[in-house]
């Protein structure tokens, strides 16, 4: 069998979970799949971001690379169908699509595609005007609909598609996405100065990440005087119309000396903030999955997250939920936990159990498993 795949997320500019979900998915894929062929499809105008030497150190992985500019892909896949890509990666059994960009293929080809949330769709608000019109022109709706099966990475997710896109159950199967757990088990060192005290946050930060919302909670947090010496640690990457807004939130506060904006960092050292931290608070106003929370609660973290969406699902009563609309509560949270020992550990615990549940080996088995019915 020969299994083709849209490798172009990987070239965003910034890493976010859809490149965490690639990355991590594809070498056990390939492993999983040793008995068949993949042929993997990326397409820029310009040089990739991205170095696909590391994918193709599997014997059964071939890259097809062609200076198509995305833009012009997207609005030919779009309106016109074309070109059919099956065909440009030399003839393939089925597509699988980690996202949901535009892309045609032929009517003997079978697409499977993943989403990760629909965001965009129920919180457009969310979204800058050039944010709205390109989910515009890529029509997630219409990928979904041309889909033959789509896989869902929650079954929030899945409530979402049904509802809002108002496809048939039996079209989405749930699979969820695991833990980088190689990663985060290395111990390296990080030229990053931390502070001895912190509370984290991490994530390619953005409005519905709600980090405004943490802000205002770590300054209720503080009026607490047995946490003078905390510091609020702001990690990962920034969406450009938002990052103003952040530092004008921290320059309000009465406490910006311990707030930090650590901007991006590099994904080895993600483990070295988890395991330094006292807590880990992630107010996100929706998410489709949530990674950084499992990862906090793989390095023996105590997590705080929103009670909605996906994220007590997948994080499964291992963390306090909290109103991420009220930061009162959220700061409520965070001092309960830092003040009751017992609460502390038994979170540390249970969130272990929790996050080690969340495998990429089993994630690539149940996606080959689907991606072979045809």
């Amino acid at each position: 069998m020969k299994i083709g795949i849209d490798i172009r997320p990987l070239q965003a500019r910034h890493y976010g979970g859809i490149s965490e979900y690639i990355n991590n998915l594809l070498p056990e894929l390939f492993k999983a799949g040793a008995k068949h062929q993949f042929a993997l499809f990326t397409s820029s105008f310009r040089e990739p971001f991205f170095n696909y030497s590391e994918l193709l150190k599997h014997k059964n992985v071939e890259v097809k690379s062609y200076k198509i500019p995305n833009k012009i892909l997207f609005f030919s896949s779009r309106f016109f169908h074309l070109p059919k890509v099956d065909r440009l990666l030399g003839g393939i059994d089925v597509l699988f699509c980690p996202h949901f960009f535009p892309i045609s293929v032929s009517k003997k080809c079978k697409k499977i595609t993943t989403f990760h949330d629909i965001s965009f769709d129920i919180f457009p608000e969310f979204f800058n005007l050039k944010q709205r019109l390109w989910h515009k022109l890529v029509s997630p709706k219409r990928q979904a609909k041309n889909s033959d099966i789509i896989i869902s990475v929650s079954h929030s997710t899945k409530q979402d598609l049904i509802k809002y896109y108002k496809l048939s159950a039996d079209k989405i199967r749930i699979v969820y996405s695991g833990v980088n757990k190689k990663l985060l088990d290395q111990k390296i060192q990080t030229s990053i100065s931390l502070p001895k005290k912190y509370i984290l946050t991490l994530s390619l930060m953005g409005p519905r990440k709600n980090t405004l919302g943490l802000i205002r909670a770590f300054d209720v947090l503080k009026k607490n005087k047995e946490f003078t010496e905390l510091y609020l640690l702001v990690a990962g990457g920034f969406d450009k119309f938002y990052k103003s807004k952040i530092k004008r939130e921290i320059k309000k506060s009465p406490h910006q000396n311990k707030i930090v904006l650590l901007g991006p960092v590099k994904e080895e050292q993600k483990s070295v903030l988890y395991k330094n931290a006292q807590l880990f608070v992630y107010p996100s106003l929706y998410e489709g999955f949530g990674f950084p929370p499992l990862e906090a609660m793989y390095c023996g973290v105590p997590t705080v997250v929103s009670h909605n969406t996906s994220l007590p699902e997948v994080t499964g009563g291992a963390t306090l939920l909290v109103d991420p609309y009220r930061p009162r509560l959220i700061a409520e949270a965070m001092e309960e936990i830092l003040q009751d020992a017992r609460l502390y550990n038994d979170l540390l615990i249970r969130g272990r159990k929790q996050a080690e549940e969340f495998d990429w080996r089993k994630t690539a088995q149940e996606t080959l498993n689907i991606l072979e019915i045809f």
